[in-house]
């Protein structure tokens, strides 16, 4: 059975059973016996419940740790009679969809907009003209976040990696990911727009 063959008959069962895309590629890294990776395509417009294209089904499928979802997996190779010997059944990658709902474009939008005026308005107090030394944060990709256990503490989230620009060679990432600028941040958040829970962030 071939790669090709075999990913027909993965995406075909996944799709069937939990509405999922799934599919191999080749692994370059040598020193894993397995040479294929198993890969997720994800899309966040039918995980977050507060989209139009919100899907239950799919939704139950990723709010699990990864090892739940690695054993799902695994369990569709064994049925399909595929030998799970060559494939890396315990390193799932998770990949994005480059297809954007409305509702994820506008989100993202209008809270990349409200974290450059909270730097603008020096609305953390606790670094004086903080937009002289961060500013233009920008959108440089969404990642699903899958927790590997402590489901009630770390759900399942779609995570908004932000860039910006700085003038100073200080790495401002570790202020900018703190809690302290965090709270004040996602308090400001809260006045001016509506969060969406299942939605977080990070500075690069």
């Amino acid at each position: 059975m071939d790669i090709h063959k075999i990913n027909r008959a993965l995406d075909l069962f996944m799709k069937r059973m939990y509405d999922v895309d799934a599919y191999f590629t080749e692994q370059s890294q040598s020193f894993r016996n397995e040479p294929y990776i198993i890969n997720i395509l994800f899309f966040p417009s039918k995980f977050l419940k507060k989209s139009p294209d919100y899907s239950e089904k799919y939704f139950k499928f990723f709010n699990r740790t990864q090892p739940e979802i690695e054993k799902d997996v695994e369990r569709a190779l064994k049925y399909l009679g595929i030998d799970t010997s060559k494939y890396m059944t315990d390193d799932i990658r998770f990949h994005v969809s480059s297809t954007t709902s409305e509702y994820l474009q506008n989100y993202a939008s209008e809270f990349i907009s409200n974290v450059n005026e909270f730097i603008k308005s020096n609305g953390y107090s606790e670094v004086r003209n903080l937009d002289e030394y961060v500013s233009n944060v920008t959108l440089d990709r969404m990642e699903i976040l899958i927790p590997h256990s402590d489901l009630n503490h770390y759900p399942s989230n779609v995570n908004l990696r932000l860039n910006f620009d700085s003038t100073t060679e200080v790495f401002m990432n570790p202020l900018l990911n703190d809690d302290s600028f965090r709270n004040d941040l996602l308090e400001y958040l809260g006045n001016h727009m509506e969060l969406d829970p299942q939605i977080n962030f990070w500075f690069e």
